[in-house]
């Protein structure tokens, strides 16, 4: 599963989630989006689709509306109700691009401490 939220580190994230899939027999990848707006649904929704069927891989783009849980929270609780093998995603998204390189975001940082299962966090490119 990869986490992407529109930022350009979190479609480098996708990206390195699909290269990582191309390398398996039956690749299956969810991008999963969570937002408290549903105003960017349908542009990040298209832009998953695309990157998916852009490189053959099966999957599905996933939007769901952030409740009252944080945004990791609700990340964390999808990944373990969909059996996820492991999350993807940007070190940093909107807030901390490139000149942050070796910061954690406060989503990044709760999944990597709270996902019981293996989580890649991918630097934003310098």
């Amino acid at each position: 599963m990869v986490c992407v939220d529109n930022s350009p580190n979190s479609w480098r994230a996708a990206d390195m989630a699909i290269a990582m899939a191309k390398r398996t027999v039956s690749p299956d990848i969810t991008l999963l989006y969570v937002d408290r707006f549903e105003s960017f649904k349908q542009k990040v929704m298209e832009k998953a689709d695309k990157k998916l069927a852009d490189n053959d891989i099966h999957g599905q783009g996933v939007f769901l509306k952030k409740g009252p849980k944080s945004i990791g929270e609700t990340i964390v609780d999808y990944a373990i109700e969909h059996d996820v093998h492991f999350v993807v995603l940007g070190s940093t998204g909107h807030k901390h691009q490139a000149g942050n390189a070796h910061t954690v975001g406060t989503v990044s940082g709760y999944c990597a401490h709270h996902a019981p299962m293996c989580t890649v966090l991918v630097k934003p490119k310098m």
